[in-house]
């Protein structure tokens, strides 16, 4: 995951500017497999009365983040979870799947699918790494 916001740090503003500029206000997100993503909050466009829910399948980051969003008045929370087997069931305007879809598919083949079928949201943002864990460029 780490590797995963490393990559968009540079672009945090364009990043969430051309998301949030093809979908329209939005009430809610979700954020699979967040990692630190949620981190990100201030970054984006959004009204401080969006609700945010966060997965992972770390306890320690979702307490973690638990806190970064109470500090921050995110409403929402950051729920451990293991999407693969028990997807989040409420409904969202936009849900966010970054770089997750190669790792679950490490795990089982058709985890991305599963997980894209499952999510309840109108707009998906859903994005790939650049590069592999070992640094080399993604071909496809």
């Amino acid at each position: 995951m780490y590797y995963s916001t490393r990559e968009r740090l540079n672009i945090l503003d364009q990043f969430y500017a051309r998301i949030f500029l093809l979908v329209p206000p939005v009430q809610s997100i979700m954020d699979v497999a967040c990692g630190f993503h949620p981190l990100s909050i201030p970054w984006m466009p959004i009204s401080v009365k969006v609700k945010y829910y966060a997965y992972d399948v770390y306890k320690d980051l979702m307490s973690f983040l638990n806190e970064f969003m109470a500090i921050n008045n995110v409403q929402g929370r950051a729920e451990v979870r293991d999407v693969t087997q028990h997807a989040p069931e409420i409904n969202v305007d936009l849900a966010f799947i970054l770089n997750t879809i190669p790792c679950l598919e490490q795990i089982e083949k058709t985890a991305g699918l599963k997980i894209l079928e499952a999510i309840n949201a109108k707009f998906l943002a859903v994005s790939f790494p650049a590069k592999t864990l070992g640094g080399r460029e993604k071909t496809c």
